[in-house]
């Protein structure tokens, strides 16, 4: 194999190129060039000279070259970069790739394996436990868990606890000193501690299938302080600046690497006005403003209690729907819209030209704030929060800097957002409609708002 095909140069090659050219050669040719790879790499200089190729072998469209990477890099380990390479190959989606990389994070010892393991088979100091519940598992979790104890050198529980915790400082220390970041609370509102009302009994006139907000519920909530509205774009511009400054301090753990924080919309004159809420924004993106912040995305039922009061009103204004309250597809696109294929044929008139108005100010739509005097929560702009969509859990997104058509028809991948837009029907304005999208997507019609959680007092 030469150089350029390992490096797989576009203008030269193609995974399904590489893949299709493996596949032709009988057994014996086959595992010679794969051999061959293996040699190249031992042939290289130096770790530093061979790392490009070294990469291309751990993503190559061949896993038996893969396997090759893995064992070169188990090789190189006293190179960094080629112990993260290794790291990441432990999720490898062929088995025979990812138990390689697992049997040499733990023969290594390596540290920097123990966040992508534990996702594989939990914390050691719990499933070395005697009362542990154990389920049927297969080799890889038992590779796994072999390697974590390993690599924290204890097979007892109390040991390995004090060990994990020692591990987890200097991460713990981190976010004290984010949390210790104060926010600007003039800009927020309080909401008290007390109940919220989530979801609806029913619904008579609801156009669409998915009705995942039924029944109406109600749950205790945290005090907390949401902001007034949503961030604008004036707000945005201070952060981008310090994230283009730092990018080494800002953003999420599992955020694509060398991140462009740039609002897909921020040059279009329709949304870049510095008093409209910012959009084109994804999840990534607004979760590293709030960060930024001191602050957070708010879960959703935050965000419902916010928008609906201790009464659970169907809008932020009360529970009848009221078209001035709201910038919403008939008042943005200026015409009725009589059924939902007519909905549709008005959306697919959206271009760059029109409607000539989008997303307005928060402050708009005087009277359509929620009884704590919130802005903006019914249409203008959808807004990101941190639920996810299926489990109704915080967001915890891991997808190591894939690109999105690997992850998109993942749960994990999609967001809970709220609120309808410029774009929405009024039903999908009303305070207990979920909508979601993925975390990756960036979108004119979706922003975000941040929240703040005092911390308890004993």
């Amino acid at each position: 194999m030469t150089t350029a095909t390992m490096t797989r140069t576009p203008q030269m090659t193609s995974d399904g190129e590489t893949a299709e050219a493996f596949h032709a050669l009988d057994d014996t040719a086959f595992w010679e060039q794969v051999e061959a790879v293996r040699a190249e790499l031992e042939a290289a200089p130096s770790p530093e000279e061979g790392m490009a190729r070294l990469e291309a072998a751990i993503n190559h469209p061949i896993w038996q070259v893969r396997v090759v990477g893995c064992d070169i890099a188990h090789a190189w380990s006293h190179y960094l970069p080629a112990r993260e390479l290794l790291c990441e190959a432990t999720h490898d989606a062929v088995d025979a790739v990812a138990f390689r990389a697992i049997r040499h994070c733990g023969a290594l010892r390596e540290p920097r394996a123990v966040s992508h393991l534990v996702r594989i088979s939990g914390w050691p100091s719990y499933f070395t436990r005697e009362d542990y519940k154990r389920k049927p598992v297969g080799i890889g979790a038992s590779l796994t868990k072999h390697a974590l104890t390993t690599i924290f050198d204890s097979t007892d529980p109390t040991e390995l606890k004090a060990r994990e915790n020692d591990f987890l400082a200097p991460y713990r220390a981190l976010l004290d000193r984010k949390r210790a970041r104060e926010p600007d609370l003039s800009t927020m509102v309080h909401i008290p501690e007390g109940p919220a009302v989530t979801g609806v009994d029913s619904v008579e006139d609801f156009p669409f299938f998915y009705k995942d907000f039924l029944p109406r519920r109600e749950v205790h909530v945290d005090a907390f302080y949401i902001d007034r509205d949503p961030v604008s774009n004036a707000d945005y511009a201070v952060f981008l600046d310090y994230a283009r400054a730092h990018p080494d301090k800002v953003g999420h753990p599992d955020a694509p690497p060398n991140k462009d924080y740039t609002p897909s919309h921020w040059r279009d004159p329709r949304f870049a006005d510095p008093a409209l809420p910012v959009t084109g924004v994804d999840w990534y993106d607004a979760w590293a403003y709030a960060d930024w912040a001191g602050k957070a995305l708010p879960d959703e039922t935050q965000w419902e209690k916010a928008t609906r009061g201790p009464d659970g009103h169907v809008y932020p204004w009360g529970d009848t729907f009221e078209p001035e309250m709201a910038n919403y597809v008939e008042t943005c696109f200026g015409r009725p819209v009589a059924s939902m294929a007519d909905w549709e044929d008005l959306l697919r008139t959206y271009s760059d030209e029109t409607p000539a108005r989008t997303v307005q100010p928060a402050n708009a739509r005087k009277g359509s704030e929620s009884v704590y005097g919130v802005r903006g929560l019914a249409g203008n702009t959808w807004e990101w929060t941190r639920t996810n969509f299926y489990d109704h859990k915080d967001m915890d997104p891991f997808f190591k800097g894939r690109h999105p058509r690997e992850f998109m028809n993942r749960p994990a991948a999609f967001a809970v957002i709220r609120g309808g837009c410029f774009t929405s029907r009024p039903e999908m304005l009303r305070g207990y409609y979920r909508g979601k999208d993925l975390l990756t997507d960036r979108h004119c019609e979706i922003g975000f708002r941040c929240v703040w959680q005092p911390p308890k007092t004993s």
